[in-house]
This record gives structure tokens, C-alpha cells and sequence, in this order.
């Protein structure tokens, strides 16, 4: 290998690693946002059930 080609292998193994702990740091993101909306599902299906209950339970 010439001395370019070792440069531009180790400045494209730079940028990989860039992009990968880029993309670790969005999926970390996105998996905490997951959690919050299933959450806010739970809360959500649980205040629907209780509306629910209380309608049957004024009839």
C-alpha cells in the first residue's frame, strides 16, 4: 500500500467509527422515545378502561 492509500484507509476508518457511535447515540435516542410512548400507551389504554367502567357503571 502507498503512503496515500494507508491515509485514506485510516481517515475512512476515522470516519466509520464517527458514524457508527453516531448511530449508537440516535438508536439510544429512539429506543428512550419508544419507552416513553409505550408509556404513554399504558396511561392512555388504562384511562380509556376506567371512562369506560364508569359509563357501564352509571347505566
Amino acid at each position: 500500500m502507498t503512503e496515500t492509500n494507508i491515509h485514506n484507509f485510516q481517515y475512512f476508518l476515522k470516519e466509520l467509527e464517527k458514524n457508527l457511535n453516531d448511530m449508537e447515540v440516535s438508536i439510544e435516542k429512539e429506543f428512550i422515545c419508544l419507552q416513553n410512548l409505550n408509556l404513554l400507551h399504558n396511561v392512555m389504554e388504562k384511562m380509556c378502561q376506567n371512562w369506560l367502567n364508569q359509563l357501564e357503571h352509571q347505566k
